[in-house]
């Protein structure tokens, strides 16, 4: 009867040091899977700020882009009102030479 106890104890301790050693294994693979994820949050949070950079950025360029095309559209503005002031002065020129021409006494 002792001689069975201590079997089964030694069956039960050799269970447990499997059931240790196996936790262990399991601990150690769990600690490596975090240091992976930590790894690749910490890589995410990197492209995520270089993203969020490059947004504002963008932002900045497109906001001196849509001032030069503001710019270019009222100098074009100013450009077609001189053409037009111009313009209207040839004409009226044109209109006083040819009255001095046939109507002048």
């Amino acid at each position: 009867m002792r001689e069975e106890q201590h079997n089964q104890f030694a069956i039960s301790s050799d269970k447990l040091d499997a059931v240790k050693h196996d936790t262990q294994l399991i601990r150690k693979y769990v600690e490596e899977q975090s240091v992976g994820m930590r790894e690749t949050l910490i890589a995410l949070e990197k492209l995520l700020r270089g993203l969020q950079a490059n947004d504002i950025e963008r932002d900045k360029d497109l906001g001196v882009l849509k001032e030069e095309v503001e710019a270019v559209g009222e100098l074009v503005l100013k450009v077609l009102m001189l053409i037009s002031v111009y313009s209207n002065m040839y004409y009226l020129i044109k209109i006083k030479q040819l009255r001095y021409k046939y109507f002048a006494w």
